[in-house]
């Protein structure tokens, strides 16, 4: 089940500039808690200069819209490799 805290917690996000200190305070409750988040495939793109790691250049883009809140205007992307995770057994 998708929280209702959660959805109307990123929709005052998504509607408010807020400072990243804000932000990240709007989030801590959520912080470190597991969520169901049914997710529908939208698309998949190249990943070209990943701001956050170089690791991440030539990798895979994925975004998916949260399934079951057609309505809401919500997506996630996920940033993978170019490589695949070795296994460290």
């Amino acid at each position: 089940m998708i929280s209702p805290a959660l959805l109307a917690t990123l929709t005052n996000l998504k509607n408010n500039r807020l400072l990243s200190g804000e932000a990240k305070s709007a989030l801590a409750p959520f912080t470190g808690k597991t969520f169901t988040l049914p997710l529908a495939f939208a698309s998949a793109s190249r990943t070209f200069g990943n701001p956050f790691d170089p690791v991440y250049d030539d990798g895979h883009t994925l975004i998916r819209r949260i399934e079951s809140e057609a309505s809401l205007p919500y997506s996630t992307s996920t940033t993978f490799t170019k490589e695949p995770a070795s296994d460290s057994c």
